[in-house]
């Protein structure tokens, strides 16, 4: 399968570069390009010529390329959900994907315990029999997807479902009564949980399912990617890497990853100079949770090692981007940061305010009854 995955993203790679008006659009969308548009933009604004910013998810890497490209023109930065831009620029991404399987046992965790609001509390269920039981599921999938009403479950399905509830632990409730149904094979809870999770993808072809759609963050992530080859054999020790990164969503990355190494498409510019020791106007605050099933802990920490002087702001959570789990720890730094310019002690670890499976079910609901602990009122 490994095989028909490169065939299809290298078929992929071709066709964009072999439209005239793709390839013409995807020479001009690398983050380098951007990142001058956030300048004209400042230009324009003709006040102090100074960059104020806030970026999450790749976000962070337009953040740390404009800091890079334009370090004595930054204001205040915040980089949150941190993607490292070593790896963007010259590496194959696994950093994104050393949290989820920690994210995924902190779900099972988190899950049983909250007593009998978690679907496992039944049962002598451990972290680590619902994580082998999960590993088990995605394996017999992988070999002999499950039949459940309009859908045919297969690995790439349930890594659909599961990756985007890594990112937002107000999901996790929902996430838990799926993964019981599927470890029980209770084809109705299947067919509508995922429903739910996927966000009412109909699409019963399986391994292939989730192609199509806007190709633009592909066309910038290519665009922006060092490593390049036309061969499986190359590319495959970073397969390893990726698959040894996470056994949860290690092969959704694999295949965007070998889109990349196929991609013909040249930017008309690409950013090159590094990320050692920048030391920028102002220094950057970064922000993670203690796990980003998205981007993980580990880049925000190489990130802040990037930029001289910067520091390190985390809280004890979970989620990707500092919204996913309300904390007026956090936010009160966040604003003293930008009201004050004063960046919190380093090693400094915020407490949340909610708890998933307890007492938060939608996350704006809880940033609204937080506000007034933060200086605004409630909506």
């Amino acid at each position: 399968m490994i095989g028909m995955h490169w065939a299809y993203a290298g078929l992929e790679a071709n066709t964009c570069a072999l439209d005239p008006a793709t390839s013409e659009i995807g020479s001009r969308i690398s983050t380098a390009y951007t990142a001058r548009d956030a300048m004209q933009i400042v230009d324009a604004l003709d006040d102090d010529g100074m960059l104020r910013y806030w970026g999450t998810s790749y976000g962070t890497i337009l953040g740390a390329t404009v800091a890079a490209m334009f370090p004595e023109r930054m204001d205040k930065v915040v980089l949150d959900g941190v993607v490292n831009p070593h790896e963007w620029y010259y590496g194959l991404n696994s950093e994104w994907a050393m949290d989820a399987d920690p994210s995924l046992d902190a779900i099972f965790q988190t899950c049983l315990n909250s007593g009998d609001s978690c679907p496992f509390s039944g049962g002598n269920h451990t972290v680590e029999s619902l994580r082998d039981e999960f590993f088990s599921v995605m394996e017999e999938a992988r070999l002999r997807p499950i039949l459940a009403g309009s859908y045919v479950i297969d690995r790439t399905r349930i890594v659909t479902a599961v990756r985007p509830q890594l990112n937002d632990p107000t999901t996790w409730p929902l996430l838990t009564v799926w993964l019981n149904d599927l470890f029980t094979r209770n084809e109705t809870g299947i067919t509508l949980g995922y429903s739910q999770l996927s966000g009412g993808e109909t699409d019963g072809t399986g391994e292939d399912a989730g192609g199509g759609g806007d190709d633009s963050a592909t066309g910038i992530q290519c665009a922006d990617a060092g490593f390049r080859t036309d061969d499986l054999e190359v590319f495959q020790p970073g397969i390893d890497e990726i698959t040894n990164a996470s056994r949860t969503t290690g092969i959704f990355l694999i295949k965007s990853q070998m889109k990349c190494a196929q991609w013909k498409i040249k930017p008309k510019e690409r950013y090159e100079g590094g990320f050692n020791n920048i030391k920028t106007k102002n220094p950057i605050l970064v922000f993670t949770h203690s796990l980003d099933g998205s981007t993980s802990h580990l880049s925000a920490e190489n990130v802040t090692a990037s930029f001289d002087g910067s520091v390190l702001l985390k809280s004890n959570g979970y989620g990707h981007g500092w919204r996913a789990q309300p904390s007026v720890c956090t936010a009160k730094a966040m604003q003293k940061y930008f009201d004050q310019g004063e960046l919190p002690d380093p090693d400094t670890v915020c407490d949340v305010d909610v708890t998933p499976f307890k007492n938060v079910t939608d996350v704006m609901v809880s940033w609204n009854q937080l506000l007034p602990q933060i200086g605004f009122e409630s909506e």
